[in-house]
């Protein structure tokens, strides 16, 4: 799997809870923590700490149920991303920022990601997220999604190394998960 090069960005993913199967009424669950600390904290710490940014393609904005893809990226906190003054945003990408965040992108980066994701982690059961969607710009809500709600079916999730904790990228999809202007669903 390859990550686009067009992405919305939706906001960082705090952590996940994987399961390696859905046999059996005590499969293991792992819980993730990408970033270690809350949001708040994150922020102010040093600004070479790399976050896991969570994005997704125009294509999954409003897709059908287990027709959407989330991308998560180590990289620097974006106000230490570099700007991307030479990238003109489709239609496709400026729409889905706005039904995401109910505001116009005012600004584009770059991000380096890795070209393999390949290696199959678990199924994903719950993923919290920090998000100024919504909001006043850098006004951070913490939102936590259950996949199992409404009997839900729980997506993939693919890293770009065996282990997570080593991992620059990831990809999770499938299952009932979609993406509109509520959140993640």
């Amino acid at each position: 799997m390859k990550i686009p090069r067009e992405l919305i960005f939706l906001g960082i993913a705090q952590e996940i809870d994987v399961r390696e199967d859905l046999t059996g009424d005590e499969a293991e669950i792992t819980r993730l923590k990408l970033n270690g600390t809350s949001y708040r904290e994150r922020q102010r710490a040093a600004s070479d700490r790399r976050v896991w940014i969570m994005a997704t393609d125009p294509d999954s904005i409003e897709a059908r149920p287990g027709e959407s893809t989330l991308y998560l990226i180590k990289a620097p906190f974006t106000r230490d991303l570099e700007e991307d003054p030479d990238h003109d945003p489709t239609n496709e990408a400026l729409d889905g920022f706005y039904l995401w965040n109910a505001r116009s992108a005012d600004r584009t980066f770059r991000l380096d990601a890795p070209d393999n994701i390949a290696d199959y982690y678990g199924l994903i059961t719950r993923i919290v997220y920090a998000s100024d969607k919504k909001e006043k710009r850098g006004k951070i809500t913490e939102y936590e999604h259950d996949f199992f709600e409404d009997s839900g079916e729980p997506p993939f999730i693919f890293f770009d190394t065996e282990d997570p904790d080593d991992a620059s990228a990831a990809v999770i999809y499938g299952g009932s998960m979609s993406i509109d202007e509520r959140g993640i669903v």
